[in-house]
């Protein structure tokens, strides 16, 4: 059986419908024409960077820029698109136009005063009257050289800097001599001013740096014994500790003789290391000896300041098997 639906209801949503068309028709979308270009891109530069900055796009349009003073257009003129290198420390607008209108973006040239940092010969140790380079390098170009001075380590005197040699804009270098005593002078910097290019900014703080080590004291040294008494069937390990890093260039050597035979247990081994510092050697007798053996090292190297290492006091172990 069909339903019909009455007359009334057929006409009302007849005259929705109508509604609906017309409210269609008359809704036209409407575009508003922008009044400004906008550009995105950074606001902050330092001297030197070049950035990128992009205005609104419009098809087959030209688009003119202009820069500030201390800034150049390096590419993409007449385009969308431009790379703008600041050349100069200060402060500007970077405007675009196309289409009859225009747009502009304040941006501000950023300068910091100049930082420095030092670099020293790797692994140098100085006696006295030794020299060595300092190079110091700065962050930003230098107009003004910097003043550089020591500040002397408690327990060294006598150590003096070079005048300074400028090796490039940024780089300079001094040699440093080492005084009498031991310890590490620092050294430092001041008064350093930028060049023009990045706003004549001048240092606004003393920075110090510890310089070279100096040493003028041999190193001294210890022998022990792990445990003794000792037997065949035990090991001990026999350590020679220094009070400072030696070279390991060479090898501390470690002999054990017998106090009352003439046995010589070990002749001349080599001690091993991983710091310099402690030195150190496995012994296990064989043979069932009881007696009492001398532990003592030889082929001292140098400390890293190339001092002559003193001579060990050896040490008495006992050797015990009944």
């Amino acid at each position: 059986m069909k339903t019909y639906l009455p007359f009334k209801a057929i006409f009302s949503i007849l005259v929705m419908v109508a509604l609906l068309i017309t409210a269609c028709e008359d809704d036209e979308v409407t575009t508003f024409e922008p009044t400004e270009l906008m550009i995105i891109g950074p606001e902050e530069v330092s001297p030197g960077d070049t950035a990128t900055y992009i205005a609104d796009r419009y098809e087959n349009e030209t688009y003119s820029w202009t820069v500030p003073a201390g800034a150049t257009l390096t590419s993409g003129d007449g385009t969308p698109v431009v790379t703008v290198t600041f050349t100069a420390a200060g402060s500007g607008d970077i405007s675009v136009a196309a289409r009859g209108i225009e747009g502009s973006k304040t941006v501000d040239v950023v300068t910091a005063a100049p930082m420095a940092s030092i670099a020293l010969d790797s692994g140098v140790v100085l006696t006295e009257g030794g020299t060595a380079n300092v190079l110091i390098t700065f962050d930003q170009d230098i107009a003004v050289d910097p003043e550089v001075s020591l500040v002397p380590a408690e327990g060294v005197s006598g150590s003096t800097v070079s005048a300074l040699e400028k090796v490039d804009d940024r780089t300079f270098r001094v040699s440093y001599t080492a005084g009498a005593g031991d310890g590490t002078d620092q050294i430092s910097i001041e008064q350093a001013v930028t060049s023009v290019f990045f706003g004549s900014v001048a240092m606004d703080t003393v920075l110090t740096f510890d310089g070279y080590m100096v040493d003028n004291t041999a190193a001294t040294g210890e022998l022990s014994s792990s445990q003794t008494p000792v037997s065949d069937d035990m090991m001990v390990t026999l350590s020679a500790i220094f009070s400072e890093t030696l070279s390991t260039s060479d090898t501390v050597k470690v002999s054990i003789n017998g106090v009352t035979t003439d046995a010589a247990y070990v002749t001349n081994a080599n001690m091993t290391t991983e710091d310099g510092i402690t030195w150190i050697y496995a012994f296990q007798p064989e043979g069932g000896a009881n007696e009492l053996a001398s532990v003592s090292v030889s082929n001292l190297p140098a400390d890293l300041a190339g001092n002559p290492t003193e001579a060990v006091e050896p040490i008495i172990i006992q050797l015990k098997n009944d």
